[in-house]
């Protein structure tokens, strides 16, 4: 009975963040892939859990691995959209989804197997399986159930282990890309620093899979004569679940700290209601403060005697209120946008520049049409086209696909249509006119 218990509890783990989320992170820009991903990832630990599980018949052990396969090779790719979603990094394509297909043609043919090998001869197999090992399998060549073998057991492995080294290497650019070091986690938990969700989440999602895909490269028969294995695997991947659940509440924030994490519930928000929450926070901050702590913020003025008390308070209010005032918001908007350049990035949103400036995209898109009297992406693609022609003119060896990337584009298609619009000639018929002057 202990033993069932410990090796179901990931998967009970999975329902239980599952639900949590929908109660505490249900804002979060990432909250519907969390519960995607928590979802076929508690079907395949419960899986997993059953192929060990005391007291399993061979019929359930037959329909329980049709469920595996179609639950355990859409982990890692909704982990991999997950953590892609973290890192703000691309924008989403329908056609990610094809890897679909190879999933639903591994649950299809497991079904279909399962159904032409027959209950009496399939329990059969699996009993010899379950004691003699893969041995077992040979006096079976030949049969519909020699194929369900060989596609649930060496298919159905091989394709999680490509999938766990192409996530492996995936993750290994991804840290090598971004510059991430030990030296970052051992000043996040020794100094206090900040350290980014996606690099903790990347981390953790590995030290899930790893114990889970080693125990899944063993079959029944061998784990039966050594059940630590199961045992071992099941606590491994729960305290790495559970802990990679727990930071996913705060997939709002691109960094954390450990004070943040004690303070769990004050980032429940969305890129939308950042700023209102964020001022609450405030609020909730200075209401909180103990009188020693404001006395110690006082600031310390020669010659200026008297009693100061709430000027501290008033002060950060009065910050907070500057940073949504329309004229300071519009310089550290032009300061965002042109002076860094932040219009290069193909495909730039409101949400993720709201998100940069602390505020909401509704703020942004007022302050682009009074300012400028033209929207958002009007005014990224007058800023692109501006920069450009200085650009084609400085790289008239470069070709239109890359000269578009450059300049903030996500094809040559678009930018020719945008630089047509503006200008009113092709690029290339614009950089023939100045040629020629």
């Amino acid at each position: 009975m202990l033993y069932n218990l410990v090796i179901f509890l990931p998967a009970f783990t999975c329902l239980f963040w599952a639900i949590l989320h929908g109660f505490l992170a249900s804002r979060t820009g990432t909250f519907f892939l969390v519960l995607i991903l928590l979802f076929f990832l508690g079907g395949f630990l419960f899986t997993d859990a059953c192929y060990t599980a005391e007291g399993l018949s061979l019929h359930a052990q037959s329909r329980v691995a049709i469920l595996e396969m179609g639950t355990a090779p859409c982990v890692i790719p909704f982990l991999w959209l997950y953590l892609d979603k973290q890192r703000k990094d691309s924008v989403y394509d329908p056609l990610w989804m094809a890897w679909l297909i190879f999933p639903a043609a591994l649950l299809a043919a497991s079904i279909l197997l399962n159904f032409v090998s027959g209950d009496a001869v399939l329990e059969e197999f699996l009993q010899r399986l379950n004691t003699e090992g893969p041995a077992a399998a040979a006096s079976y060549i030949g049969k519909p159930v020699y194929s369900y073998y060989i596609w649930t057991e060496w298919v159905f492995r091989g394709s999680l282990l490509l999938e766990f080294l192409i996530f492996l290497v995936y993750f290994i650019r991804v840290a090598a890309k971004a510059g991430w070091k030990f030296l970052a986690v051992r000043a996040f938990f020794v100094k206090g620093g900040r350290i980014q969700v996606a690099h903790v989440q990347f981390a953790l999602s590995c030290f899930f899979l790893f114990p889970l895909l080693i125990k899944v490269s063993f079959f029944k028969s061998y784990l039966n004569l050594h059940p630590w294995i199961p045992l071992l695997e099941s606590v491994l991947v729960f305290v790495f679940l559970f802990l990679f659940a727990f930071i996913a509440l705060f997939s709002a924030r691109e960094t954390i700290s450990l004070e943040e994490i004690l303070s769990v519930m004050r980032y429940n928000y969305n890129r939308e209601t950042k700023a209102n929450v964020v001022g609450r926070q405030m609020e909730d901050l200075l209401s909180e403060a103990e009188e020693d702590t404001l006395e110690s913020l006082k600031p310390k003025v020669s010659g200026v005697s008297g009693n100061q008390d709430g000027k501290v308070a008033k002060a950060i209010l009065s910050a907070m209120t500057t940073s949504w005032d329309e004229k300071s918001l519009l310089a550290r908007f032009q300061r965002l946008i042109v002076e860094e350049k932040l219009f290069l990035v193909p495909g730039l949103s409101l949400d993720e520049v709201s998100e940069k400036l602390h505020t909401n995209r509704t703020y942004i898109s007022k302050l682009v049409n009074t300012s400028y009297e033209m929207g958002f992406p009007e005014f990224l693609n007058q800023l692109r086209i501006d920069y450009a022609e200085e650009f084609l003119l400085s790289h008239p060896e470069m070709s239109q696909a890359d000269v578009a990337k450059a300049c903030g584009f996500l094809s040559a298609s678009s930018f020719n249509v945008a630089f047509k619009r503006i200008t009113g000639m092709t690029p290339r018929m614009w950089m023939a006119s100045h040629v020629r002057n």
